[in-house]
């Protein structure tokens, strides 16, 4: 169900609803038996200013809610478009989400030669900044540039083991994995599962916590030297990083993305037609 106006300002406004039944998921397992996902629902909003000034804002906001809650997820954005000039627009949109998955896949181990299929909860959060410049220097002479720092984090807790993936109660499909009792960690991070309690280790599987951190930029610069033919110079930065926190703090993963020595790219593009 969605729904969308426009005003008499020219300002508009866009709303909407799904519903999502349960179903069979095939690649939940990752190779594994189809697993009876719950379904649950989701809602998006938004609204933006009128498009012909010279600042348009808009601002957007979703979230899914799954039922049995074995899913969550919020996300906002906010941002606008400025243009000072016909000549030179300048945008920014920040946007944040978080939720968390109760039914992120882990790992796939064998116990007693039967496969055990381990999830766990995963909360995440992420940070973006869309940022674009274009200036119009003359007819032939334009400068753009795109930007994009993007934080993002994602920590696991409350690990389990598939037991009945088909099972008509959600609750029947699963079972949880309790720390200190049949889950434990060794010194070295990784996690050792007794499901017998038997004081022998069944299987193992890594921490997966992490934090991934980018920044992409492209600035180019386009002069048509005479009709028809034209000269690009482009320059391209990239910058990734990867650690295993799982919080997210956005000062310490800001500080370790922009430390992070960078991969710039250079181009240089030259077109000429020929009239015959």
């Amino acid at each position: 169900m969605n729904g969308f106006c426009q005003f008499k300002n020219y300002w508009f406004f866009n709303t909407g609803m799904n519903l999502d039944g349960e179903s069979l998921d095939r690649s939940q397992l990752r190779g594994g038996p189809a697993f009876l996902t719950p379904g649950g629902v989701s809602t998006w909003i938004g609204a933006s200013t009128d498009s012909r000034k010279k600042l348009n804002l808009e601002a957007n906001g979703h979230m899914y809610i799954g039922f049995d809650n074995y899913f969550r997820t919020h996300g906002f954005s906010f941002g606008g478009t400025y243009k000072p000039l016909n000549s030179l627009s300048v945008s920014l949109y920040p946007d944040y989400s978080f939720g968390f998955n109760d039914l992120q896949y882990v790992a796939e181990e064998e116990s007693d030669g039967e496969p055990r299929y381990v999830l766990a909860r995963l909360d995440q959060q992420s940070l973006g900044l869309s940022m674009r410049l274009n200036y119009t220097i003359t007819p032939d002479l334009t400068v753009q540039f795109y930007g994009q720092p993007f934080l993002f984090a994602g920590k696991y807790s409350e690990y389990k083991i598939v037991t009945d993936p088909r099972a008509s109660e959600y609750g029947d499909r699963l079972r949880n994995l309790t720390e200190g009792e049949d889950l434990n960690q060794n010194e070295d991070g990784v996690w050792e599962v007794d499901e017998n309690h038997d004081g022998i280790i069944d299987y193992t599987f890594e921490n997966e916590n992490f934090n991934f951190l980018q920044f992409r930029s492209n600035l180019v610069i386009r002069w048509e030297y005479r009709p028809g033919s034209s000269l690009y110079l482009v320059w391209s930065q990239g910058r990734t990083e990867n650690s295993s926190y799982g919080d997210f703090g956005l000062k310490r993963d800001a500080r370790d993305l922009f430390e992070k020595d960078p991969q710039d790219v250079f181009l240089l593009k030259v077109s000429y037609m020929l009239v015959f």
